[in-house]
């Protein structure tokens, strides 16, 4: 029962999450804000499959702690969600004295900073492993409890409900023991300080990332790979929202914060770890054939249609333009993708490009070699050129059996 009892745990505190991110999402969230459907749905869906990577790895490996923190991390936000909203729902919504309605708000706007604050700190400092990478970084987890403390501090004793929540504007704090003035520099001062933190967490992957080796490098790969997918999502939705007057859909923005526990868990659960690298090298390769062949497209149509406008003196998109450059971009997709893969492999796969041309010289070499003796030393070359091991032997079976097998095949193939 002892060995049953971390699952049993984590499914629990599993299930506890979907019951509050359910109630939370469907009352009082919904009719607080009833326009804002898709968005509630789409980040109950984000939660709950943050709360499932968690449960998952805290059922299968209860000693790390990354499971335990999105699972607690969630748990803790939603409750603090449902508790907010329901402030909201008496304070603004309804105008009606709910019991408790003040304090539910307060404790609520806590809970629900503390649940997110834990996510981006402790997460960086203790990945993959659950562990710090050594007592020398014991000082900056004290800084985070510190820095979450005064965090809490802020929230729970500022003396405006609107830095919790914009719905409760004029709405005072009764537990208010700091002025507003005071609570405007004390936010300001946390906010250079988070920044710091924040920065120290990203160095201490960095160092663990040097420092790793085999399969700790592979884990931290995966989990380097879905920030950098998050972190560019991001760039793109905010470069949408200035350069153009089409927003991307919040959806595309929960995507990209469900990509990260999700690596996070495919690299403490190891499935698929060493896929990771193939994953990258293909994401390089389309993702720069992507915006390469975009760039041609749109540069073509734009100097086609101004030679037809200046030639016709029509200025509405022609067909022939698009088809001609759809055409351009099919002819040219597979030959540049070539280019792209030689290239990526020579500038950050080199290892494995230096490899695959030394067989390839071997297999030449196979076709036309008759002298056994040089077919060994190219042999022992290839080995250890690609493989690089420290101690590399050839074994050749003479025996006369084989010879003979292999002449009476020889004749047979002759006849």
């Amino acid at each position: 029962m002892s060995s049953r009892l971390p699952s049993i745990l984590a499914w629990s505190v599993w299930a506890l999450c979907v019951v509050v991110v359910v109630v939370s999402a469907v009352w009082p969230q919904a009719p607080n804000d009833p326009g804002d459907i898709a968005d509630t749905v789409a980040i109950a869906l984000m939660l709950l499959v943050v709360a499932s990577v968690g449960a998952l790895v805290a059922a299968r490996q209860p000693r790390n702690a990354i499971g335990w923190l999105f699972c607690g991390s969630i748990l803790i936000q939603q409750l603090g969600v449902a508790a907010l909203e329901y402030g909201v729902y008496g304070l603004a919504t309804t105008r009606v004295a709910f019991p408790g309605a003040i304090g539910a708000t307060v404790v609520g706007g806590w809970l629900r900073g503390l649940g997110w604050l834990l996510l981006p700190t402790f997460l960086l400092l203790l990945f993959p492993d659950g562990r710090l990478l050594s007592r020398r970084w014991r000082p900056a987890a004290w800084i985070v409890v510190v820095s979450l403390t005064f965090s809490s501090v802020l929230t729970l004793f500022g003396q405006d409900l609107t830095d919790i929540d914009q719905r409760l504007a004029g709405v005072r704090n009764p537990f208010a023991l700091i002025g507003a003035d005071l609570t405007k520099v004390l936010q300001g001062v946390y906010f250079l300080v988070f920044v710091a933190l924040i920065a120290v967490c990203t160095a201490a992957v960095i160092v663990r990332f040097r420092r790793s080796r085999g399969q700790e490098r592979q884990q931290l790969k995966w989990f380097t790979y879905a920030a950098a997918l998050c972190l560019l999502i991001f760039l793109g939705i905010v470069c949408s929202a200035f350069l153009t007057p089409i927003l991307l859909p919040g959806i595309v923005f929960y995507l990209a914060i469900v990509g990260l526990p999700v690596g996070a868990g495919i690299a403490i659960l190891r499935y698929r770890l060493y896929d990771i690298d193939l994953i990258i090298n293909r994401t390089l390769v389309y993702g720069s054939l992507t915006a390469i062949l975009a760039a041609i497209y749109f540069g073509v149509v734009i100097a086609l249609q101004a030679v037809v406008g200046t030639l016709t003196g029509q200025t509405k998109p022609q067909p022939v333009v698009i088809v001609a450059s759809t055409l351009l971009i099919a002819a040219l997709f597979t030959p540049l993708r070539r280019r792209l893969q030689a290239g990526i492999d020579r500038r950050f796969y080199r290892r494995k490009y230096d490899a695959v041309k030394t067989l390839a010289t071997f297999g030449a070499t196979l076709r036309t070699e008759m002298d056994v003796e040089r077919l060994r030393e190219h042999m022992l070359a290839v080995v250890d050129q690609t493989m690089q091991p420290a101690l590399v032997s050839l074994w050749l079976s003479m025996s006369e059996p084989f010879m003979r097998d292999t002449s009476n095949a020889w004749d047979e193939a002759q006849r």
